[in-house]
């Protein structure tokens, strides 16, 4: 989900855990998202889930939009950039970015801690392994072991198991 996204406590389902992103924003105005891989369900992390619980207390579920400006309506993704996100990356002694660059931060962490990839890309709203595979590949690699020995483990202990079976 992009910091521009409009979401709507509608799309919040805390029952099933999961953001339906339906909608973007463009030149300040809600749209339709341009790709059907865009319009997913997104699946709720337990930290991002008690963040949202934490929101949904603070602004006592007030509003339309989850992100919501001062006359409730979507926020601003310039008026976020300059008022939070800047100053946040400032306070924390970090070098400019893009806030979109966060969905590449989600991307690589998730794959670097062997997250399954099909997973990653669906969240990402890819309809195909191809640009995760792409963009990300080098966070794919197993950097723990070498490649195929979970394989040559498990065909290992297939055999040896075969082998007592047939050798009681």
């Amino acid at each position: 989900m992009a910091l521009h996204d409009p979401l709507q406590w509608e799309q919040v389902d805390f029952h099933r855990k999961v953001l339906h992103i339906r909608q973007g924003i463009v030149k300040g105005q809600v749209t339709l998202l341009k790709t059907a891989g865009s319009r997913r369900d997104v699946e709720m992390l337990p930290h991002v889930e008690e963040a949202f619980q934490r929101h949904v207390e603070a602004t006592q579920g007030k509003g339309q939009y989850v992100f919501s400006n001062r006359d409730g309506g979507p926020l601003h993704r310039d008026n976020m950039r300059n008022r939070i996100w800047n100053p946040a990356l400032v306070r924390a002694g970090l070098r400019h970015r893009n806030p979109y660059q966060t969905r590449h931060t989600f991307a690589s962490l998730m794959l670097d801690q062997h997250e399954d990839p099909a997973w990653v890309a669906r969240m990402l709203g890819h309809t195909t392994l191809r640009m995760l595979y792409e963009r990300y590949g080098k966070f794919i690699r197993n950097r723990k072991r070498h490649d195929g020995e979970r394989f040559t483990r498990a065909l290992s202990e297939a055999m040896a198991r075969q082998d007592r079976d047939n050798h009681p």
